[in-house]
């Protein structure tokens, strides 16, 4: 069974993150992983927070809303 806390925090899975210059390790591995945990978060009507975030600095143009990085 797996250990729940009261909340589940998902920070910073976007495309330009996760697929950047450097990419993250076992990235497909991880999403199974995290849909894994979201699912049983769901099934236990626990919350679950997604943090995103994006740049709005002169000149990075790379996690912009709307588009396919963000």
């Amino acid at each position: 069974m797996l250990k729940l806390a009261d909340c589940l925090l998902v920070i910073d899975l976007q495309n330009g993150v996760c697929k950047s210059e450097q990419p993250v390790a076992r990235l497909n591995q991880l999403i199974k992983g995290v849909n894994a945990r979201i699912d049983a978060y769901q099934a236990e009507s626990r919350p679950i927070i997604f943090v995103q975030h994006n740049f709005v600095q002169h000149n990075d143009k790379t996690l912009i809303a709307g588009q396919s990085t963000w």
